[in-house]
C-alpha cells in the first residue's frame, strides 16, 4: 500500500512519455559503459556514435556524465562550461542527435560542490560556505566549498544555468550528483544561538530549486546522485524520476539485495541498476528497476563487460526486460528471507492484482549448497491456471493458482542460478 501511495501521489511522471508513465526507464548515462569512469575522454563525436548504436534498444535517454566541461573531473566542478575542445559546438549536435534517435539527452551537474580555482570559486565567492569556522572562503584552506542554496541569488543563478542549457541546447535530462557532506558546512556557518539555520535555508532552497525545473520544463528527465543512493527520501523521491542506488555497479549479490531491500518501500522506477553483461545471473540480477546499460554497443569487439557486444543479444535481453517492465511497480512480496551472503537463496515477486499476472526473480549464488528452493506465490487465486514462462528459455509450464500458494519446486541445477518467470492467468478455470 505505501508502494503504491509513493506511486500515485508522491512520484513525478514526465509529461510525454504516454503510455509509460508507471513503468521504469530504459537509458544509457554513458560513463557506465567503461566500467562507470568513462568521463573526460567523451566528447562530441563518440557521444553521437554511442546514441545512434543504442537507437534499435529502445532506450529513452542518454546522458554524459562529470567531465564535459572545462577541467573535466573532478577539477573542473565549477566550471559549467562545455570544454570547447570536446563541445566545440556546444551540446546541440548531440542532443539533435538524440532527438533523431527516440532519445532525450543531458548532462551532469554538482552545482553544491564548488572546487578550488574554478570559475565559481572565483566568481560566486560570497555565495560559498567554507568548512573553516569564522573565515571567508577566500581565505580557508579548502579545497571545495558549498554553494549556500539558502541565498536565493545563488539558486536563481544556477537555475538560469539549466534553463539556458534546456532552451537554447535541447538538454532534456538533468542529472544531478553530490560529493560532499555538508553537515560541518552548515554548522561552521551558523550564528551563535541559532543552530541549524544555515541547513533549514540551504534545504528550502535546494528544493524550492529542483520544484523550478520541474514545474518549468514537465518533460525533463531527472535523475538523482549523491555519491550512489545517499538522498533516497521521500522530499527528493517526490522531485526526480529516478535515483542511482548505490556506488557498488555490476555486482550481482549487491544488485540482488539492494533490490530486494528497496523494493519493500519503494516503487521500483525511483531506482537504478547498472548492467554491463550478457549473461542471465548479471542481467536478471539488476532488471528489477529502473536500467541504465553499460554496453558499448559501437564498440570494436567490448561491450562494457569482458567479451564483444552483440546488438541481436541486447535485443533480446531488452525484450525480456521489457515483458517484466510494467510489473515493476506494483505489489512485491518477498519469497525469502533476506540474506547478503556468498552462500544464499533469494526469491521475490511483482504481481499486479487487477491483470493477475506477475514476474518471479529466484537466484542462487555461488557458494549456496541447495539444490532445490520452494515458493510459495503470493496475490494468485485459488480458482485460476496459470502459466509461468521462464523469459530465458521461453519454456512453459502451466498450474493452479492454489497448487501455487501452496508451495512449488524450482530445481537448481548450477551455481550460480537464476530463473526470471513471468505469469499469467489463463483464460480456463478449474472446475
Amino acid at each position: 500500500m505505501f508502494r503504491k501511495l509513493l506511486l500515485d501521489e508522491y512520484l513525478p511522471k514526465i509529461a510525454d512519455r504516454g503510455g509509460l508513465k508507471k513503468t521504469p526507464y530504459l537509458f544509457c548515462n554513458t560513463c557506465f559503459t567503461r566500467g562507470g569512469h568513462w568521463l573526460n575522454e567523451c566528447n562530441e563525436k563518440n557521444q553521437i556514435s554511442l546514441i545512434k548504436a543504442l537507437e534499435p534498444l529502445g532506450c529513452e535517454a542518454a546522458i554524459t556524465d562529470a567531465g564535459w566541461f572545462e577541467k573535466g573531473w573532478p577539477l573542473g566542478a565549477g566550471n559549467w562550461d562545455a570544454d570547447p575542445e570536446k563541445y566545440p559546438d556546444g551540446f546541440l549536435p548531440v542532443s539533435n542527435a538524440a532527438k533523431d534517435a527516440g532519445m532525450k539527452y543531458g548532462l551532469w551537474f554538482e552545482f553544491e560542490r564548488v572546487v578550488a580555482g574554478t570559475e565559481f570559486a572565483k566568481t560566486c565567492g560570497d555565495w560559498l560556505l567554507s568548512s573553516e569556522t569564522g573565515k571567508l572562503w577566500g581565505e580557508s584552506g579548502d579545497e571545495h566549498f558549498l554553494l549556500n542554496l539558502g541565498v536565493p541569488e545563488a539558486v536563481d543563478h544556477i537555475y538560469g544555468i539549466i534553463e539556458k542549457k534546456i532552451k537554447a541546447e535541447g538538454i532534456k535530462c538533468y542529472r544531478q550528483d553530490f560529493n560532499l557532506n555538508p553537515l560541518s558546512y552548515w554548522l561552521k556557518n551558523d550564528e551563535p544561538g541559532r543552530a541549524g539555520v544555515t541547513e533549514i535555508k540551504y534545504v528550502n532552497g535546494l528544493y524550492g530549486y529542483l520544484d523550478r525545473i520541474r514545474t518549468n520544463f514537465p518533460d525533463v528527465f531527472m535523475d538523482g546522485c549523491s555519491s550512489g543512493g545517499r538522498r533516497i527520501d521521500l522530499e527528493m523521491l517526490k522531485r526526480f524520476h529516478t535515483h542511482q542506488k548505490t556506488d557498488f555497479w555490476f555486482d550481482p549479490a549487491v544488485d540482488q539485495n539492494s533490490l530486494f531491500s528497496l523494493s519493500h518501500y519503494i516503487p521500483n522506477v525511483a531506482f537504478t541498476a547498472h548492467v554491463n553483461c550478457f549473461d542471465d545471473y548479471g542481467f536478471n540480477s539488476a532488471m528489477a528497476a529502473t536500467l541504465c546499460l553499460g554496453w558499448i554497443a559501437d564498440g570494436n569487439g567490448e561491450y562494457g563487460g569482458k567479451g564483444k557486444y552483440e546488438a541481436a543479444g541486447a535485443k533480446k535481453l531488452i525484450e525480456r526486460y521489457n515483458g517484466i517492465r510494467p510489473f515493476l511497480n506494483c505489489s512485491f512480496y518477498p519469497l525469502t528471507e533476506p540474506n547478503e551472503k556468498d552462500a544464499a537463496a533469494l526469491a521475490f515477486e511483482f504481481f499486479d492484482e487487477e491483470k493477475n499476472s506477475g514476474a518471479i526473480f529466484i537466484f542462487a549464488r555461488e557458494k549456496c549448497g541447495l539444490k532445490k528452493i520452494e515458493l510459495k506465490l503470493k496475490g494468485i487465486e485459488d480458482g485460476k491456471i496459470y502459466s509461468l514462462k521462464d523469459l530465458a528459455t521461453d519454456k512453459i509450464f502451466e498450474a493452479a493458482g492454489k497448487d501455487l500458494k501452496e508451495g512449488f519446486v524450482v530445481n537448481i541445477d548450477e551455481l550460480p542460478f537464476t530463473k526470471v518467470y513471468k505469469i499469467e492467468q489463463k483464460n480456463n478455470c478449474l472446475a
